[in-house]
């Protein structure tokens, strides 16, 4: 009795080893969610506040910067010309994502293989490398400084990553689902619309989430694309909220701004995060 081991006896190592494995996640968190806050209470303090001490808390809340960064800094302006962009942006996207997706994971035909492998090996591009090419191309259309040279080119960049995720949830639905479909007299189009994208809704919600991350922070294409002040995107907006007489030397409403721009980010994937969880765990990334 003496010479056997309590089977509810933990070794102090292994009672160690979970708060051991907890410090750099703490540490991880920490430097991820100070930018955070102090870019939120640096909102609120007054320009002479964030000269005298930026780290410090602010004496009281400065609730004008946000309302100086909306109206003289055209933030509301800016943010109506983004809900554009990414409203037309993630319908077509999320139009030609299930649609192709569908097709490279259901059928067999001369080339099927062939675009998906352009598909994927797009991902391993950078996009910064194509920013000449689109640029040339898209001038040579004539849709430089348009809306919609900069949604064709937001929905072309999103799609390689949106189909890959969107194939493995395709592939993971059984065809005995599609078969009975066609038995009762469905056809391909009717099977697709009400069988296949309802069961594949938790892999559509999550392209959807990505993509709208991705659009809402797109920086790049924006700058190449767009040169008229009235048509910026809140990432380039905000950018040049530096030029504005007004704002630029008021570090509180350049706060508020960047404040105002996170806000939607951050909501989105509080209210969307155990879609994305479920999503990872439904083998949405499985090829």
């Amino acid at each position: 009795m003496y010479g056997k081991r309590s089977p509810f006896r933990v070794s102090p190592a292994r009672l160690a080893a979970p708060i051991l494995l907890r410090i750099p996640l703490l540490i991880y968190f920490l430097m991820v969610a100070f930018p955070l806050v102090w870019m939120v209470y640096s909102s609120l303090k007054t320009s002479v506040e964030f000269r005298a001490n930026p780290v410090a808390l602010p004496q009281g809340f400065y609730y004008l910067n946000y309302q100086t960064a909306w109206e003289n800094g055209n933030i509301g302006r800016y943010f109506l010309n983004t809900i554009f962009v990414d409203t037309i942006t993630l319908g077509l996207l999320m139009f030609f994502t299930a649609t192709t997706s569908y097709v490279l994971a259901r059928f067999r035909f001369w080339g099927g293989r062939f675009l998906e492998t352009i598909y994927m090996g797009s991902l391993l591009l950078p996009g910064i490398v194509a920013l000449i090419p689109i640029f040339l191309q898209i001038r040579s259309l004539g849709l430089i400084n348009t809306y919609l040279g900069l949604i064709i080119m937001l929905v072309v960049s999103s799609l390689p990553f949106s189909i890959f995720l969107m194939l493995g949830f395709f592939r993971t639905i059984p065809r005995d689902f599609e078969e009975a479909a066609y038995i009762d007299g469905c056809s391909y189009f009717r099977a697709f619309a009400q069988i296949m994208l309802p069961m594949a809704k938790i892999g559509l919600v999550t392209v959807l989430i990505f993509n709208f991350i991705n659009v809402w922070s797109d920086y790049s294409l924006s700058l190449v694309l767009i040169s008229d002040s009235a048509k910026r995107t809140i990432q380039l907006g905000l950018a040049f909220l530096v030029e504005v007489p007004k704002v630029r030397t008021d570090m509180g409403a350049l706060f508020a701004g960047l404040t105002m721009v996170t806000i939607p980010i951050m909501a989105i994937y509080i209210i969307f995060q155990n879609k994305i969880v479920e999503s990872l765990t439904a083998g949405g990334l499985k090829i």
